[in-house]
């Protein structure tokens, strides 16, 4: 080691102030940012290579519609 190289990383520790909240929080912000165009990239090409299926005829609200009023129709077919 050199001579007084503990004393000169001291000193250089000593210098360096800390971080203010506001350049903590802007580089948070950066780096959320980053990520999330990441996935909105990602999500993206999933969406625009996946295959379409091929509409089979059903009708979602005729099926939940169906689903959600089968006790009342029950309950009207008994004599």
């Amino acid at each position: 080691m050199p001579y007084a190289f503990e004393k000169r990383i001291m000193a250089h520790l000593a210098e360096r102030r800390a971080a203010s909240g506001r350049v903590l929080w802007t580089r948070g912000f950066w780096r959320a940012a980053v990520s999330c165009m990441a996935l909105a990239a990602v999500c993206g090409a999933v969406s625009f290579f996946t295959p379409v299926v091929a509409d089979n005829g059903n009708d979602l609200s005729q099926e939940f519609e169906n689903t959600l009023l089968a006790s009342v129709d029950q309950a009207d077919n008994t004599p």
